[in-house]
């Protein structure tokens, strides 16, 4: 008796191990605030495994780890296209490999976890790919946009909705999409089209999930971060001070923390700028000069 009590201790240890380590989306939660509150950071001095597969990853691309396993972006041996890899994370093993769409304008988009449906959802070229997460068979295929294809953006997962957004970094063809990720939905199947909502531009541009408030804090590269609500209604939109020129704008998602929003801007002729929103409001609390990026804050 006391030998099987003291294996399930160790399987729930394991267990609750595995849960602490998943990093389910571009900056580790759907709110993407890339913050971990608990436990010690570990020591990067040596690593634990370095894996040995010859396809090359996708730089830029973060990647993503849930179940024990590391999920990332690579190129195909032979170049010519893209497929997402996934490791063990006990050993660096490689599990499997899918084909997914082919990248666009060298696109570093990420995979994303849906662990409530144990599926991994990569954006890549004019689709959508949902894997499963343990045998990497393929789940649904979802295309988007036939003549806009998905350049850095990665999903967010919202309950039974995926968001993610299309490049349109020149027009006001921009949009963000909302996928059903339900399988028993009564009219919908796994991975349909609900609805769209217009960007001014994007570029890399994503959602981020406030639970709090139940809203989506959605940056745009024309300029703006925008709240709406999940069906994407806008709440309000904080426009970068004119000219954008001057300033830059969002080519990469924001990061929520407490009552704030942050998101830096990317800016072809200078630095760019490092932004604090209120969440509620939509007011500036501050502005700071920052080098330009195409990456989410740390908070």
């Amino acid at each position: 008796m006391g030998m099987l009590m003291a294996m399930a201790a160790v399987a729930t240890l394991a267990a609750a191990a595995a849960a602490q380590d998943a990093w389910t989306h571009r900056g580790y939660t759907n709110a993407r605030n890339a913050y971990v509150a608990a436990g010690t950071a570990p020591s990067i001095a040596t690593p634990r495994f370095v894996t040995t597969d010859s396809r090359t990853l996708v730089g830029q691309s973060m990647p993503a780890v849930a179940d024990e396993r590391i999920f990332v972006y690579a190129k195909n041996a032979a170049g010519t296209g893209h497929e997402v890899l996934a490791f063990s994370e006990v050993d660096g093993r490689l599990l499997w490999s899918q084909t997914v769409g082919t990248a666009v304008q060298d696109s570093w988009s990420s995979p994303t976890v849906d662990t409530a449906r144990n599926q991994v959802l990569m954006p890549s070229g004019y689709k959508v790919t949902a894997m499963r997460a343990d045998t990497g068979a393929i789940v649904w295929e979802t295309t988007l946009n036939a003549s806009l294809p998905i350049v850095n953006s990665t999903v967010c997962v919202v309950g039974d909705r995926a968001y993610i957004t299309t490049y349109a970094p020149a027009s006001s063809a921009g949009k963000m999409y909302v996928l059903n990720l339900n399988p028993v939905h009564p009219t919908l199947a796994a991975g349909a089209i609900i609805t769209s909502a217009a960007l001014t531009k994007s570029l890399g541009n994503e959602a981020a999930y406030d639970a709090a408030l139940d809203r989506l804090l959605v940056t745009d590269y024309g300029g703006y971060v925008r709240r709406w609500t999940t069906a994407c209604a806008q709440d309000w939109a904080f426009a970068v001070p004119t000219p954008v020129g001057t300033y830059g704008a969002p080519a990469a998602g924001a990061a929520l923390d407490g009552d704030s929003v942050y998101v830096a801007t990317y800016n072809f002729s200078g630095n760019g700028r490092l932004f604090r929103v209120n969440k509620s409001t939509g007011a500036q609390v501050w502005m700071v000069t920052a080098e330009r990026t195409d990456s989410v804050p740390v908070v």
